[in-house]
This record gives structure tokens, sequence and C-alpha cells, in this order.
């Protein structure tokens, strides 16, 4: 898990605070005070009111060893300082580092370390005794757990492990009010030192949106209001697109049966029993559709029980299920649905352009046009004049000039995607 392309690394399990701890008033209009907190969330505070699993930490001072020209760090302080737990197995000489959902392994002597259920993956260097103390290459931090490190005058390296939060409104006055699956909701402002990133590269505060997964660094001052409130040091835009803009998207596939719907958030799959498990987060441009059938769909016609398949985001977490966003749900044909609104379907014409594997048809008017790809599902009828043998996705080729009728919910991509009732082929 490198940084170009950082899977988050989140628990599953929501740990709520207890009523132990005293929350002032919320005052929206309060300017916090970070030299007078009433809790702090550095990983070595020693205050009551600290949760007692974190989301994120920072560990201001980590001194590092050199073991065959390679920097490495004691894992059991590092990781119990992040919030895991680490647990030595001296039979097999290997260690559990656990948190929430989170299970990373590793054996002494073998570069091998496995997060969760992803293959094993080397580091360049196997976990290694000195003393009676294991030690880790130092990109153990944003290889395997997703945080970051950065390294101080003196030599020492500041290691993060961000909270991961979801945005849910971006105040008229630049703050954001964040989700966070540890403390609840948290007010967030962004200060002139804030740093802002997305996919590796500078962002702004104003590329922040609602609905939009952050990796949040929180100042160690945090009031004790309710909703508790804080500055940033740095802010990672997770899930904003930063490719060029005539660059599709990549996406992929899921199939499953409904087990769970929480919010906006629907499970497919049972975690820790089904490999394909997955928890999609649907938005307002997610599109959902039921076969061929006109009639406008949306989050609340999906129940448990229902077969569903459709395509998300290559961005996922490393929770137990997964959790990713949800671009497509085409729910199975005989799945039961409440009467709804029918859609008028949308026509378009041009030629096929390309043919992508997961059964899309990318069609363009001329060069100027942006472009539709069609996503062909089994109930899309193909037809060819007034020939009435079926044609299928196979019969179609680049170059082919086509008409079609098509749903006119289409994602927000470049060439927006939409759902091909019926197509027709031209020539």
């Amino acid at each position: 898990m490198n940084n170009k392309k950082r899977i988050l690394a989140i628990a599953a399990v929501i740990c709520v605070l207890s009523g132990s701890m005293a929350y002032a008033e919320y005052d929206p209009d309060k300017v916090i005070d970070p030299t007078n907190p009433i809790m702090t969330l550095s990983a070595d505070s020693e205050a009551e009111d600290a949760p007692s699993v974190m989301n994120g930490a920072t560990l201001p001072s980590v001194s590092v060893k050199e073991v065959n020209g390679v920097k490495m760090i004691p894992l059991r302080s590092v990781a119990e300082g992040l919030g895991y737990t680490v647990t030595w197995k001296g039979e097999s000489r290997s260690i559990d580092v656990l948190k929430g959902a989170q299970y990373i392994t590793m054996s002494i002597d073998k570069d091998e370390y496995a997060f969760s259920r992803r293959a094993p993956q080397p580091l360049g260097a196997a976990p290694t005794l000195v003393g009676d103390s294991t030690f880790v290459p130092l990109s153990f931090v944003d290889e395997i757990i997703g945080g970051y490190y950065e390294e101080n005058e003196d030599g020492t390296y500041k290691i993060v492990n961000p909270s991961i939060v979801t945005v849910t409104e971006v105040t008229e006055g630049g703050s954001l009010v964040v989700e966070d699956g540890y403390l609840g909701t948290v007010v967030v402002h962004i200060g002139e030192d804030t740093v802002i990133t997305a996919g590796g590269k500078e962002a702004k505060a104003e590329d922040i949106k609602a609905e939009m997964v952050l990796g949040i660094e929180y100042s160690p001052a945090m009031t004790a209001s309710l909703p508790p409130q804080t500055t940033a040091v740095k802010i990672m835009i997770e899930n904003q697109e930063m490719e060029p803009e005539d660059e599709q998207k990549e996406e992929f596939t899921f199939d499953g049966e409904i087990t769970e719907i929480s919010e906006n958030l629907v499970t497919i799959g049972k975690a820790f029993e089904d490999e394909d498990a997955m928890r999609l987060v649907v938005s307002d441009d997610t599109v959902i559709t039921k076969g061929n059938d006109k009639r406008v769909y949306k989050l609340e016609d999906l129940k448990v029980g229902m077969e569903i398949s459709g395509t998300h985001s290559e961005a996922m977490t490393m929770s137990i299920p997964p959790q990713t966003a949800a671009f497509t749900i085409n729910i199975k044909a005989d799945a039961d649905v409440e009467e709804g609104d029918e859609l008028e379907a949308i026509e378009a014409e041009g030629k096929i352009i390309e043919i992508t594997e997961d059964g899309k048809v990318v069609i363009k008017e001329d060069e100027d046009d942006m472009g539709v790809a069609l996503i062909v599902t089994d109930e899309t009828v193909i037809k060819k004049g007034n020939d009435k043998r079926i044609y299928k996705l196979d019969d179609l080729e680049v170059g082919m000039k086509i008409s079609a009728k098509h749903s006119p919910m289409m994602t927000r991509s470049i060439p927006p995607q939409t759902v091909a009732f019926e197509i027709t082929i031209e020539d």
C-alpha cells in the first residue's frame, strides 16, 4: 500500500465514548483556544478523557535504528502508540498487530507483512529482534498501516496515523463538520498553516466538499464542547479524482446479496465469512437501476435480501468488510421493488470508439463530443433494423454506427455513464 494509490486503513468497529466525559455546550461561533484544551489527542497523552481506542494518533519523536542499511523502528512502542494491540507468539516467533477490525501479522526474519486478508507484502527487510524488541522497516508506517512520517531536525521521526473521517458539512466560514468513527461529530477548523493534499499533490480548502473522505492529522488541542472542535495540522483528500479530465475513471465490479443497510451504507455479503463482502457508500451520484426498467430508483428502494451488482471505486478501506464508493447499482430483475416514478429514455447516437471488458460501449458523435459510456446489461435489447435475430454485446464492434435509448440518470465521470435500454446497429 503506497502513497500514490493509498488505501485507507481504518477500523470497521465504531467505538462510542462513554458518558464519563463532561461536554460543554456547543457554540458554533466559539473560537477555540489551542493553548487551553480540555482534552488532547496526542498518542502519548495521559489524559483520563482520551479515548481508549483511537482513530488516528501522532507520535512526535520516534528514534530509528539502522539495521543492514535499512531504517527500522520499534514495533511495539510505535504500534501501541498508534492505538494497536501487539501480541507476541513465542512458539511461532510471529506477531499479531490488532486494532478494531484491522489485523496485521508477521514473523521474525520473514519479509512478509499481511494486512487482514490481503496477500503478504514485502518491505525489503524482515522483522528483526534487537535484544527483546522487534524492529520493522520505517516504511511499515505508510505501506502497511496507511500513515505517514516526517523527519525531525534531530534525526527522529514524527509518525502520524491520520484520523479517517467523512465530511458532512462545509460551513460558510470554511470549517468542516466531519464524522469520526471514534469521536463522533467533530468540527475541524482550517488554519493558515494547515497543509492540504489530494493524490499526493497540493490542494486547497475549496476543494473539500461534503461526503468526501479525509485523512486528518488533528491538532493535539481539542475542545470538550459538543461537538468537539480542533484545528487540522494536515488534511489529505482521499477520494478526489486528480486524473486529467479526459482520462476515464477506473472502476471495479461487485455482485452479491444485500445483508445490511445503515443510512447510506449498503453491505453485501457477510463480514469475516464471505471473501467478497463489502460496504458500499451510496451518494447522490450513484446511479441505481433495475434492468431495463425506466423508473427512478433511490437508496430507499434497496432492501436487505436483494441481489445487486454494479461498479465501485478502486479506493477501498482496509476495514472488514472493506468500504468503497458505489458508482452504479443494478437491482436484479426478479427483485421485489415498490412502484415508483418512471423515467423517460434519452436517445443518443454515434460511432463506437471503445468497448470495455466490463460491458461498457463508449460512443461519440464527433471528435469534439464528450461521448457517453453505455452500460450494457442482461436486459439491454440489441437489434439491427428489421432483423429478428438476437444480438449480443459480442456483436458490437469499434467503428460501428449505433443509436441508443438510455436512462437519464448518468454519472458525473468523463465520459458520463448510463444504463442502455436499447441499442440499434445502424450499419
